[in-house]
């Protein structure tokens, strides 16, 4: 596994997983792009790729950190703007 910095502190890559949204809980920040730290669940939601209450397996990509994440509403979700000035 390759361990990388993230919000909150060490993220490690590792094989997809199965996440049940049945709730919107927790921020997001970004759109199409979404801030390390966020709920994975809404931002799913938000992104379009699960609707609440569906079962999927969501692939995550982590990428290095993006100075600025723009905010939006999309599906039913709001996400923040966030800026690293």
């Amino acid at each position: 596994m390759t361990q990388l910095r993230g919000f909150g502190g060490p993220r490690r890559l590792g094989p997809p997983y199965s996440n049940l949204v049945t709730f919107l809980d927790g921020t997001v920040y970004g759109t199409d792009i979404y801030r390390t730290g966020c709920s994975l669940a809404s931002a799913a939601v938000h992104a379009g790729v699960v609707a609440p209450g569906e079962k999927a397996v969501v692939r995550v990509t982590i990428m290095p950190q993006h100075p600025e994440f723009a905010g939006t509403t999309r599906n039913g979700v709001t996400s923040q703007a966030w800026s690293s000035s």
